[in-house]
């Protein structure tokens, strides 16, 4: 009875060890950025997805970058949501995915 509880409770301790040391998921965005009310808007259309956890943006880059509580993107229809709530099309910045595949090689 002892080893199945060390087993357990080692189980467990190795699972939360494992989600705390799971890395956000970052995606970069283009988007036509020229001040910031376009930030505030991008902002407001995307507090109603639960999978986001904060916007970083780039003003000059007019780039936003999107960290996930989830290791899922935002599906086709959750990112036109945030364009048609905000008026601002989303396109998935290729060249930054492509950097962030290099670096974790």
């Amino acid at each position: 009875m002892i080893r199945i509880i060390a087993v357990l409770v080692t189980n467990l301790f190795l699972t939360f060890s494992l989600l705390a040391e799971t890395k956000d998921l970052k995606v970069t965005y283009k988007v036509n950025l020229t001040c910031e009310k376009c930030t505030e808007m991008i902002t407001e259309a995307s507090k109603k997805h639960k999978k986001i956890k904060k916007l970083n943006f780039d003003i000059p880059g007019d780039k936003v970058e999107i960290t996930f509580n989830t290791p899922e993107k935002l599906t086709k229809k959750e990112i036109r949501r945030i364009e048609l709530d905000s008026g601002y099309y989303l396109v998935e910045d290729t060249k930054e995915a492509a950097k962030d595949k290099k670096s974790k090689k």
